[in-house]
């Protein structure tokens, strides 16, 4: 940067004058700082934090009595990981901010989402002939029914 200044040199100040100088490009500029190396990793989550987050699991399968396996499927894991997002994006939130509940959910969020994807199937067999049939059956073992559709 050149701020074109001219300075005097003093024999008992030396170069003391140079080094206290301070141009108005210089005081305008933002300082640049390097980027921490820290910023860069994943910070490693406490043993403590751990040991919470698996009672936590524990206690939404006893409370809500689910199989032990409900943390296994896609859509859970897809929301948890959503919520960490959202935490990591906008701090600490309250869970009923975050959360909408089942009226919400059935007349609201899965109308618009159900309109979405008739649109888009629409859309994908506009140009086609398409058939469908559907088939019922219980599985005689586990008692457990099913429906598909082709």
């Amino acid at each position: 940067m050149e701020c074109k200044c001219v300075l005097t040199y003093n024999s008992k100040q030396g170069t003391g004058t140079l080094s206290r100088h301070k141009c108005a490009k210089q005081q305008n500029t933002p300082a640049l700082q390097q980027t921490k190396i820290s910023a860069f990793s994943k910070k490693i989550v406490s043993k403590s934090a751990l040991d919470r987050l698996e009672r936590k699991q524990l206690a939404l399968v006893a409370l809500d009595l689910h199989p032990l396996s409900v943390t296994e499927g896609r859509g859970f894991r897809e929301y948890a990981q959503e919520l960490i997002n959202v935490g990591a994006e906008f701090g600490t939130q309250s869970f009923l901010d975050l959360v909408v509940s089942r009226k919400c959910l059935s007349t609201r969020v899965m109308i618009e989402e159900y309109d979405k994807l008739k649109k888009q199937i629409m859309a994908d067999v506009a140009d086609q002939n398409v058939a469908f049939t559907t088939d019922m059956w219980t599985d005689e073992h586990t008692q457990r029914s099913f429906i598909s559709s082709t």
